[in-house]
């Protein structure tokens, strides 16, 4: 296996907790009831875009949730299933900091990451205990939410001839998917008293996975005209290395909480990882960018779908990192 030197990362922080005093607080208030109260029709602007339905939607919520008490939105991020500000991380704060990110690339990665959080919640939840039926439906809806604005991400780039990215992105739902369904499957073996609850779960990761699969083969076919230069092969290429390094790291700094034989059997998965991305650069140092292009998407996937079940391992000892499983 080859050794990479580890690689830290800094993600940018989409929202910050805000803290108003009394009389500002009042200020908003009246602010707000008078333009409500204006009724007056808007000016058009190079800018009106910023006040489209999504952000005036999303910029609302957030007004209310910070006029209320800006620690709101902090306890409701930590919230978890079954607590009482879940519901408002689910319908308020997320939706609300999806609909402000507007870097195309940074909002699709927040929605495949709320998809993913969806699940390790509800994982959390169903090994231990049965979730309440209606904490169930919360989850299965913001997931299948969460899916559905995945897919209309990967739509809108095939038509705008980003084929590449809508494949990656495409491939990266699938991946994240398909993990999580074995790790579904280990929980109702576990408790099986939670059977009901992951089959309403499972319903929208099966329906996801499916509509990954129905338009894999379509932006296949339109990535070899998409791929105009290097760039994008070069991207997931980096994506592929930053994984490995970053996975080799985590394993290192939890090695005393993963068994000697799962260890074993991540270090060969990783092996074949390795080789596909050496393939995938053989292939793009001979100019062949749509093989490359594959085999990186390809690594990625695999990288994806193995951090999920190690961290599903570790989190919840269902044995989805055993030599079987994976």
């Amino acid at each position: 296996m080859t050794n990479h030197d580890p690689i830290e990362t800094s993600l940018e922080r989409l929202s910050e907790a805000v803290s108003l005093r009394a009389e500002e607080k009042a200020a908003g208030r009246e602010r707000l009831v008078a333009f409500m109260e204006q009724g007056r029709k808007p000016v058009p602007s190079p800018y009106a875009w910023l006040f489209g339905p999504g952000v005036r939607v999303a910029a609302g919520m957030l007004l209310v949730v910070v006029i209320g008490g800006g620690g709101i939105v902090s306890a409701a991020e930590g919230s978890r299933p079954g607590d009482t500000l879940y519901v408002v991380k689910l319908k308020v704060t997320e939706p609300a900091r999806t609909a402000l990110i507007l870097d195309k690339e940074k909002r699709t990665k927040f929605k495949v990451e709320r998809a993913d959080k969806r699940l390790k919640e509800f994982a959390v939840a169903a090994a231990a205990e049965n979730p309440d039926p209606e904490t169930t439906a919360l989850i299965a809806e913001s997931l299948a939410d969460s899916i559905k604005d995945v897919s209309d991400e990967v739509a809108t780039l095939t038509a705008t001839g980003d084929a590449g990215e809508a494949l990656a992105t495409n491939a990266g739902l699938q991946s994240l998917l398909e993990a999580h369904s074995e790790v579904l499957d280990a929980i109702e073996e576990k408790n099986p008293s939670a059977s009901e609850d992951v089959a309403a779960i499972s319903v929208s990761v099966d329906s996801g996975i499916a509509a990954t699969e129905n338009v894999e083969r379509s932006l296949v076919d339109a990535l070899e005209p998409a791929l105009t230069s290097d760039e994008p092969v070069a991207e997931r290429a980096v994506e592929a290395e930053v994984s490995i390094a970053e996975l080799l790291q985590q394993i290192e700094t939890e090695s005393a909480a993963i068994d000697v034989a799962d260890r074993e059997n991540i270090a060969q998965r990783l092996g074949e990882i390795n080789e596909i991305v050496a393939e995938a650069w053989e292939l793009r140092e001979a100019g062949d960018r749509k093989g490359a292009y594959l085999l990186y998407t390809e690594a990625n996937q695999r990288l994806s779908e193995l951090k999920t079940r190690v961290e599903a391992d570790r989190d919840l000892g269902i044995g989805v990192a055993d030599e079987e499983s994976l």
